[in-house]
């Protein structure tokens, strides 16, 4: 029985195609690694998708560039494709479920430690997707996050938004190359404007739940929020946005780190929205939820 998929490739939209992990500060003798994933129903040529790094002081010039693929190869709906180096040095350290998701790529571009960014081009050179990375996205509690890499929590939403991203779990090594990333959450729309994803979360590093994952949907466009965990006392645990700009739907995590930068204690915790507009509507919102560590 044969479940081989083989379909006409087609070119890259804005989107189709997602950045959806970083490794960019490698261990000693360690490679970068990106890993794309096919969010879209083509079949794409890997030969027609360029990966650059753009520099930093100016944002319309590239450092670096290769073809992904420059020997060409169809990259299938619902899949995952890391770029890197070294897929040997790659599996080494990592747990690789299926090597048939890496691209060896010896011009792969070397990504800076501290910031950068990250953008994959189709063939007529529009951005299919593009990231500005910083080193301080990572976990705050990480004692070193050499070989550690930023994990997208879901691919339906906004690339470059902070919340989006957060390190690999230990649990799984510190990166998920080539499959589902650690941190992914399905966030789904739930029956009110303000809901969490689950009730119960566990910031430990062990793949699951280690994100608190609120999503939002609000009425119109133009929506400034603030949104502060308390506990059960009622004591100002840490405040997530202060009167952020709203997109009509889009989440925030918490990751279980408090204002003094300590993590949080096991127990029962308030999350409590505020949301209102220039025309003077307001939304006030409490959710109870558990911190398991």
């Amino acid at each position: 029985f044969n479940t081989a998929q083989f379909g006409i490739a087609v070119p890259a939209d804005s989107f189709d195609i997602v950045i959806n992990e970083i490794l960019f500060n490698p261990v000693t003798d360690g490679y970068d690694f990106i890993e794309l994933y096919n969010r879209s129903d083509k079949f794409i040529d890997l030969s027609s998708i360029t990966l650059a790094e753009y520099d930093l002081a100016d944002t319309t010039l590239i450092d670096e560039f290769t073809k992904v693929s420059p020997e060409g190869r169809l990259f299938l709906p619902g899949t995952y494709i890391v770029i890197t180096e070294d897929i040997e040095q790659t599996v080494e350290n990592y747990f690789v479920t299926n090597t048939g998701n890496f691209i060896q790529n010896d011009q792969t571009p070397n990504y800076p430690d501290d910031e950068g960014i990250v953008v994959i081009q189709n063939a007529a050179l529009q951005v299919i997707d593009k990231i500005h990375y910083y080193d301080n996205w990572h976990f705050a509690l990480l004692d070193d996050a050499d070989g550690v890499s930023l994990e997208r929590v879901n691919y339906e939403f906004e690339t470059q938004d902070q919340n989006n991203w957060h390190s690999a779990s230990e649990d799984v090594h510190y990166a998920t190359p080539g499959y589902q990333n650690s941190v992914f959450g399905n966030v789904s729309a739930g029956s009110g404007n303000i809901n969490l994803e689950y009730e119960v979360f566990s910031p430990d590093g062990d793949a699951w739940h280690d994100l608190l994952l609120i999503h939002y949907q609000t009425a119109a466009a133009g929506y400034v929020a603030n949104f502060t965990v308390f506990d059960a006392q009622g004591r100002s645990v840490k405040q997530l946005t202060n009167n952020m700009t709203l997109s009509v739907e889009g989440f925030i995590t918490w990751d279980g780190v408090n204002e003094d930068g300590m993590r949080s204690k096991t127990g029962i915790y308030i999350l409590y929205a505020e949301l209102f507009d220039l025309n003077g509507n307001t939304e006030k919102h409490k959710l109870k939820f558990t911190l398991v560590n």
